[in-house]
């Protein structure tokens, strides 16, 4: 996911609420600092006038109710909110569910303070 803010202040504080097709699970961020994910979230410091943050999810498919549909998130700050649908599907493989940790199955808002 990408979160910019082409403003000329800084943003307040980000969530980022996700919204995971059942069957899948929230592993947590990969190779994020600036981001804090638990299972129903993720969080971010403010981000400044110009700057932007990536993130990207790892996640697990439990099962293969999940496989080929997409991932939402809502990005929140203050009372602005972006809400995406990856373009993206969560892949499975024939025959078993794997762990998917590309950045391809997480939504990118991006664009616009949240």
């Amino acid at each position: 996911m990408h979160v910019s803010d082409p403003g000329s202040a800084p943003t307040g504080p980000l969530t980022a609420s996700l919204s995971l097709p059942a069957g899948v699970t929230l592993l947590g961020p990969v190779g994020s600092v600036d981001w804090t994910c638990t299972s129903s979230g993720c969080s971010h410091k403010p981000i400044g006038p110009g700057q932007h943050s990536m993130l990207s999810l790892q996640i697990v498919v439990v099962s293969r109710d999940g496989c080929g549909l997409p991932i939402s998130a809502t990005v929140t700050s203050g009372s602005l909110s972006v809400t995406k649908v990856s373009g993206a599907r969560v892949r499975c493989h024939k025959g078993h569910p794997h762990h998917s940790p590309h950045p391809s199955h997480s939504p990118s808002p991006k664009g616009g303070r949240p």
